[in-house]
């Protein structure tokens, strides 16, 4: 299926026909950020590896932050039966984390 041939439907249409995410995230123009990876005997080309170093600059930072909340506060698993007391657990650890983390960087100053 192309983009031209999604744009003869209707929204409703399209969920209807229960097309393939990759096709509707092309067609919505939402791209994948994960990390490429070489298969086999085909090595990354260049762009692909510039790509890699781009987005894991980001991902490092991100990684990171959640690897620490899992770790030293328990956020790897949900402690509480229920969306809105699991909801304010998280906002209370995420505040303690940003508090911690303002206090040492202010200390390092």
């Amino acid at each position: 299926m192309t983009a031209k041939y999604l744009k003869t439907y209707s929204l409703d249409t399209k969920k209807r026909l229960k097309l393939p995410t990759d096709l509707v995230d092309y067609y919505k123009g939402i791209q994948n950020k994960i990390l490429y990876r070489a298969y086999g005997n085909t090595p990354l080309s260049d762009a692909q590896k510039q790509f890699n170093r781009y987005v894991s600059q980001v991902r490092c930072t991100v990684e990171r932050t959640f690897g620490v909340l899992k770790r030293l506060y328990g956020l790897g698993k949900a402690r509480y039966l229920g969306l809105a007391r699991n909801r304010a657990r998280v906002s209370l650890i995420v505040m303690a984390h940003n508090l911690k983390r303002g206090a040492n960087i202010q200390r390092a100053c």
